[in-house]
């Protein structure tokens, strides 16, 4: 069986849009912890079940949690080389 999910972000965050999704097959929706609030994502899957529910559809909601981020800043060269099996080393 095939399945057709959708994202919720800021280029769906419209009732109209959400119905859309569902109507044209949607059966699922993917919340994105990586941008936002938990509470967010909390009022994105209430309105997505609500809608779901006026239509009379079934939707699954998941929840697509963060993962660690690392972030190393500046460089003073934007170049650096690496050969392959060379150990690298951050601090």
């Amino acid at each position: 069986m095939t399945e057709l999910w959708f994202t919720y972000g800021p280029s769906t965050d419209d009732e109209q849009i959400i119905k859309e999704a569902l109507l044209a097959g949607a059966s699922g929706c993917r919340l994105t912890f990586s941008f936002g609030t938990a509470e967010l994502q909390e009022k994105r899957a209430h309105t997505v079940k609500k809608i779901a529910k006026e239509l009379n559809r079934n939707c699954f909601v998941i929840a697509d949690l963060a993962g660690e981020k690392v972030r190393l800043g500046d460089f003073k060269s934007s170049n650096i080389l690496i050969d392959k099996n060379e150990k690298v080393i951050f601090t």
